[in-house]
């Protein structure tokens, strides 16, 4: 029955004991390595907190102070998630192999230390039982050791554990005050950065209140020059005109202008392929094959924009058709409502025409050749009756004789622009 119960012993003892130790072994290592990763994130934190040796300015070190302080209680932060992590891990630790445990171990194997020695006495007579309880005393022996060893090993990992609780608790005090100053003086900073900014932002009120009262003074400086220019040009108007009266006088009659004159005919329609067009002059208007108009556009203020040369090819009573000859502009097309206007065309009845005394005889007679061809007139002297005076260069004594009677003054580029070659 003694060696029943001394079989069951060793079996249900040992792996017990097997597991207590590798579970304190366990939690040693946890520990160092605990102790290891906040020694580790000490040095992050003051390698971190050391500053650069440049000289920047009031305004950057306050910036810079205020990030160094953000992320130094950020990693004060980081420090203490680990360390409450690591008292987590002792904690549950403490409560598989505590103190009390290891004691409560140490007592069960007192107790078998004793029964043990009881056997021993009881079985003297067996030497086989005698060296086996021996060796079972000097195993449990053994146990007992390693099992002071584990105890000793908490409690420096206990008393290590505690004064690092208390190294840190100094440190982030330190921290504290360190960090209480930085706010003060970040707080300060930021008043002079403030008492700064408004005034600043009071001179820059003032410049742009001075700035709006300068630009006020010069838009009214402005447009008193405006008026000014508006009544210089005026004044100017008015003598030009004088001058162009004077010059009228002076050569007699009024030019020729494009933008009073009559119009001859309106254009009608265009051919789809530009190169011709229909206009309201018929035969019973004097239109006549070969006649040829100076096409314009009415454009603002009445300006009339010269966009080509038409030519009659074919007459009918009310209307005409005619080939464009030339335009002044290929993007701007004769189209429809465009006046042509000739001077050698008036409806229903013919012009008068004299040519002045300074145009080549060869010339003169070129001119009145075809101006009569259209059923145009050509006298030697200016009347009542006369429409043009033709000049070529100076005006001449027919000029100032138009003046009298008030007949307009054209020069020959103007005819010649629409008498065609032949």
């Amino acid at each position: 029955m003694v060696r029943r119960s001394f079989d069951r012993s060793p079996q249900s003892g040992v792996p017990a004991m097997a597991i207590m130790v590798v579970l304190f072994v366990f939690a040693f290592a946890l520990m160092v390595y605990s102790f290891i990763s906040w020694r580790t994130a000490d040095k992050k934190i003051y390698a971190g907190y050391q500053r650069d040796s440049g000289s920047p300015s009031v305004y950057e070190k306050i910036e810079q102070e205020g990030t160094d302080f953000k992320g130094y209680i950020a990693r004060l932060e980081d420090k203490d998630n680990e360390l409450r992590k690591a008292n987590l891990k002792i904690d549950k630790l403490n409560d598989v192999i505590g103190i009390e445990y290891l004691d409560r171990f140490e007592d069960k194997l007192a107790s078998l230390k004793a029964k043990l020695e009881q056997m021993y006495k009881n079985e003297a007579d067996d030497d086989n039982l005698v060296v086996l309880i021996r060796r079972l005393q000097q195993y449990a022996d053994n146990l007992e050791e390693q099992l002071s060893v584990a105890k000793d090993e908490k409690k420096k990992a206990v008393a290590s554990l505690e004064e690092a609780r208390n190294q840190l608790a100094t440190e982030s005090e330190q921290y504290k005050a360190r960090a209480e100053t930085f706010q003060t003086e970040l707080t300060r900073k930021n008043q002079e950065l403030n008492e700064t900014r408004a005034s600043l932002e009071s001179k820059i009120s003032e410049l742009q209140s001075k700035i709006f009262d300068a630009n006020s003074q010069a838009e009214k400086e402005r447009e008193k020059s405006r008026r000014e220019l508006v009544d210089v040009s005026r004044e100017f108007d008015r003598i030009r005109k004088a001058l162009e009266e004077v010059q009228r006088k002076k050569v007699g009659g009024a030019d020729f202008d494009k933008d009073s004159a009559e119009p001859g005919g309106v254009v009608l329609y265009v051919d789809k392929t530009g190169d011709a067009c229909m206009v309201d002059i018929g035969q019973k208007h004097g239109a006549k094959v070969g006649l040829q108009f100076v096409i314009y556009e009415t454009g603002p203020g009445g300006k009339r924009i010269e966009k080509g040369i038409i030519e009659l090819k074919k007459i009918y009573p009310d209307f005409s058709y005619a080939g464009i000859l030339s335009l002044k502009d290929e993007l701007n097309p004769i189209l429809r409502d465009d006046v042509a206007i000739s001077p050698i065309f008036r409806r229903g009845a013919p012009n008068v025409f004299v040519l002045e005394s300074d145009i080549d005889r060869v010339e003169k007679g070129v001119l009145k050749q075809k101006i009569e061809k259209f059923g145009n007139k050509v006298v030697d002297s200016v009347t009542a009756d006369t429409d043009f005076v033709v000049i070529k260069d100076n005006p001449g004594q027919m000029a100032q004789e138009a003046g009298k009677w008030g007949v307009r003054v054209i020069r020959v580029s103007d005819i010649t622009k629409v008498l065609g070659d032949n």
